[in-house]
């Protein structure tokens, strides 16, 4: 990721969004795979997700949760934003990255695939800590009462992540 962002790669990656707009298989693809470069690029250090948050990911994010993209593109946005909450998380930047992405998680949260679904749990407990005005937001959503609901049929892997999440709106 490092050479990367180092050879300026990230305006022409983020220009290339505006060729996978819509929901064709083909602009699908290209947004799965341009997201997939990005959670990697945020998976980095500090200054590699202030980078990309200042050109603009998150925008790229939000419109990747948009209920008309397909299930995998919403994971791969999702894998974004949840690098972006790692390692420091100040309350500003926990805010910013829950506005672009809070009230568009629950197809992932919900999901098949629990892995997916124990990423979206760290991604809301890191804004979440990170923020009280990101638990009130979560709360107004209805995310703690979807949380609720997930913990009778809660899978392996997913428990422990929905345990702790829960535990912070209390």
């Amino acid at each position: 990721a490092q050479h990367m962002l180092d050879a300026g790669v990230l305006p022409p990656l983020l220009s290339l969004f505006s060729r996978a707009k819509g929901s064709s298989s083909e602009s699908l693809e290209l947004r799965g795979e341009l997201l997939w470069a990005l959670s990697n690029a945020a998976a980095g250090p500090q200054e590699h997700q202030d980078m990309l948050v200042r050109a603009g990911v998150l925008e790229h994010v939000r419109t990747s949760l948009d209920p008309l993209m397909s299930l995998k593109v919403k994971t791969e946005a999702m894998w974004v934003a949840g690098n972006l909450t790692e390692g420091v998380l100040t309350p500003d930047r926990a805010n910013l990255i829950s506005h672009h992405v809070l009230d568009r998680i629950h197809d992932v949260l919900l999901g098949p695939d629990p892995p997916a679904s124990a990423m979206v749990l760290k991604f809301l407990t890191n804004v979440m800590r990170a923020s009280k005005s990101c638990v009130a937001r979560a709360s107004a959503l209805g995310l703690r009462d979807t949380l609720v609901r997930m913990l009778p049929r809660a899978q392996r892997g997913v428990r422990g992540p929905l345990a702790v999440a829960l535990s912070i709106f209390d």
